[in-house]
């Protein structure tokens, strides 16, 4: 029987760095990490798109070789469920939270970069000019138009993916807080 604490890292993403990977098998005697959730957001249009970890494929491997890493399935399918849906709303209505993950943006990089992907978005710029745009978005005077936070979320009226103005870029940020709180 094992006398000490089991160290567990659990790491909400089927992604994450060689570095990060590497301090985790130093650190923990375990990795638990999931695959990419594949959520749809009836109201708002939009959704995620699920993928498997790349470590998928070498949980068997490194289980072998003595690291216990084990791949979960994320959880998948529309979110009418009330309970996921009144958990991620009462997240995302929370100005304190936006705020929050607002600041995430702009203080952390591996934070950024895990919401903002690297990449080319168009006319809006590359990844550092859509973080820029949303860690500067006044979300109190671009949110004054809605009830609450979730009724821009669901503003079909709005493009999800657009940055060229307050509003889109506000919704943005806001479909980055639901994917943060869904996960």
């Amino acid at each position: 029987m094992r006398e000490a604490k089991l160290k567990v890292f659990y790491y909400p993403s089927g992604a994450l760095s060689e570095t990060t990977l590497k301090k985790a098998i130093l650190l923990f005697d375990e990795l638990h990490i999931m695959d990419h959730p594949a959520f749809s957001f009836q109201k708002a249009g939009c959704g995620l798109i699920g993928m498997s970890s790349p470590l998928r494929g070498f949980e068997t491997l490194f289980r072998e070789k003595g690291f216990p890493l084990y791949v979960h399935r994320a959880p998948s399918g529309p979110v009418d469920d009330a309970g996921l849906y009144q958990r991620i709303a009462a997240d995302v209505n929370d100005l304190e939270f936006l705020n929050r993950f607002q600041r995430g943006l702009k203080i952390s990089q591996t934070f950024r970069e895990f919401h903002i992907a690297p990449g080319n978005y168009g006319a809006a710029g590359d990844q550092d000019d859509v973080a820029q745009r949303l860690i500067t978005v006044d979300l109190e005077n671009a949110l004054k138009i809605y009830e609450t936070p979730m009724a821009l979320f669901e503003d079909t009226a709005i493009e999800t993916l657009n940055y060229s103005n307050a509003l889109e870029c506000c919704k943005y940020l806001i479909f980055q807080a639901v994917i943060c709180s869904a996960d």
